[in-house]
């Protein structure tokens, strides 16, 4: 988005004689941060350079005593330990112990989070791309997890039991949260109006579009907006940001 002293010029925009379709990053408004949104899963973010997600929610730490005492307090509420038994397994036992004790005893769902830091944040469940693309790791690495408990899942999902297919259902909407949150953080979140140019109509807006490809932005838009306004999306071209 450019902003000059009398208009917003939007990022992409398309025209069928008046009527206007303009496309603008939703963070050039201050967009809302999908952590604050009601989520599934509870981000725990140890990097010492950002703080990631929204508290309470989500959690930045420091060390692995915080991390272990959140660690033991998720085996407490799935193992229905009590307040003696909660401090032995927080005291005697490392943040690796207990996260293979999570996993082998819980029904909790734990995915790693990991950080590309390389002009501009990405986050991602799977590190393939970033070692792919930085081989040396460099710029990435692990930088936190995001689970979700059981308890979690009977609320979102309001079963009674934890199945293999809910936690697997919970394992793809956790890789989703991570997603949009990555896009987010690179401003990949768009907004659209549709618009008579000639009367200043407003005929349709829609935001919270979350998009780091510009051909998967314009099939979002192409299947929100009114049918006869549908062509203005194909119409959109990455490399043309200003059609007036």
């Amino acid at each position: 988005m450019i902003v000059t002293r009398h208009m917003v010029i939007p990022d992409y925009s398309a025209h069928d004689g008046p009527i206007v379709l303009e496309v603008t990053r939703e963070t050039d408004f201050g967009g809302v941060d999908p952590r604050e949104d009601d989520t599934l899963g509870h981000m725990v973010c140890w990097n010492r350079g950002y703080n990631f997600g929204s508290e309470p929610h989500d959690r930045n730490i420091h060390s692995e005593d915080e991390l272990a005492v959140i660690l033991a307090g998720i085996l407490a509420e799935e193992l229905n330990l009590d307040s003696d038994q909660k401090a032995n397994v927080e005291n005697f036992n490392s943040p690796y112990e207990l996260m293979r004790a999570i996993k082998k005893h819980t029904r909790t769902v734990v995915l790693p989070i990991y950080l590309l830091d390389h002009g501009g944040l990405w986050l991602s469940t799977g590190r393939g791309y970033f070692d792919m693309i930085d081989p040396g790791s460099w710029d990435h690495g692990q930088a936190g997890i995001i689970y979700a408990t059981s308890n979690d899942m009977k609320r979102n999902f309001k079963v009674q039991e934890i199945t293999d297919e809910i936690m697997k259902e919970a394992e793809n909407v956790l890789e989703s949260e991570i997603e949009r949150y990555s896009m987010f953080l690179q401003g990949d979140v768009w907004y659209y109006e549709l618009k008579n140019r000639d009367t200043d109509e407003l005929i349709d807006s829609c935001g919270g579009i979350y998009a780091d490809r510009f051909s998967d932005l314009k099939r979002q838009i192409k299947s929100l907006i009114p049918e006869e306004f549908a062509h203005l999306a194909d119409t959109l071209d990455e490399n043309n940001t200003i059609d007036y």
